[in-house]
């Protein structure tokens, strides 16, 4: 019996990214911006660890505006509503083209891999992957 403790990962990231969607959406409705920055920061933060593990390539410009959103500081741009409006209204229009994309994808082989070791996420260093790592790694996959 093979264990594969993070099989479904991709899954789960279109599933909080859909329900990050829905929470931006509501918050458009009814006229909550903070409600709205977090919706869309939730999508765009899951919408690009779901993107991490598959075949699809995005334009560089929806990319540059995800990762923007990812790493917005709410606080600073809820103080201005119209900005924030239209930053999360391309945000949803981006997400709404791209989650059907991911939805329908298979995940790449080796995501996350690179001749059986794990590619560190934020470069090499002390949180590269080691032998225990690649030993671990080895061991369910």
């Amino acid at each position: 019996m093979s264990i594969r403790p993070f099989a479904d990962a991709p899954r789960d990231h279109r599933l909080r990214a859909t329900a990050g969607i829905r929470i931006a959406r509501l918050g458009l409705e009814r006229g909550l911006p903070y409600v709205t920055l977090i919706g869309a920061q939730v999508a765009a933060r899951s919408a690009l660890l779901a993107l991490g593990g598959t075949w699809i390539r995005c334009a560089r410009h929806d990319l540059d505006l995800l990762r923007a959103v990812a790493a917005l500081d709410r606080q600073r741009i809820a103080g201005q509503p119209g900005t924030a409006q239209d930053l999360v209204r391309s945000t949803l229009e981006v997400l709404d083209r791209l989650l059907p994309a991911l939805a329908a994808s298979t995940p790449a082989p080796d995501a996350g891999r690179r001749n059986g070791q794990v590619i560190p996420a934020f470069g090499s260093g002390r949180h590269a992957a080691g032998p225990a790592a690649r030993d671990w790694v080895g061991s369910w996959a």
